[in-house]
């Protein structure tokens, strides 16, 4: 069985004004040109490192993001941060699930 896993972003989009995300977008859509059996798009959306690696901004972040979990309810629940250890699980476990032919897996997922 063919099956690729790509991390993304939430909100990608080939699209989309962002370089990023637009990048990530137009990457999506070729990987699905080549009609894999299993393709899972991961789409976390503030990756939260137990380590600060690029200065004032990130160290802000890294403390404020996990603050917003009780208020990103309902549809804003995939913009909640992710430890990169459960992102990491959740790829590595993804591998054995049965999944779809195309899956997008966002917050909810990773903690299943």
């Amino acid at each position: 069985m063919k099956h690729f896993q790509l991390l993304a972003s939430v909100g990608v989009s080939p699209t989309s004004s962002s370089f990023y995300l637009r990048t990530k977008g137009e990457l999506v859509e070729a990987l699905k040109a080549l009609h894999f059996d299993r393709l899972s798009i991961f789409e976390p959306s503030m990756i939260l490192t137990p380590t600060n690696r690029y200065g004032i901004g990130q160290a802000i972040t890294l403390k404020v993001w996990p603050l917003l979990k009780p208020i990103l309810l309902g549809g804003l629940r995939k913009y909640r941060g992710v430890p990169v250890h459960i992102l990491g699980q959740a790829m590595a476990n993804n591998i054995y699930n049965k999944g779809d032919a195309y899956e997008v897996l966002q917050w909810d997922d990773f903690y299943n």
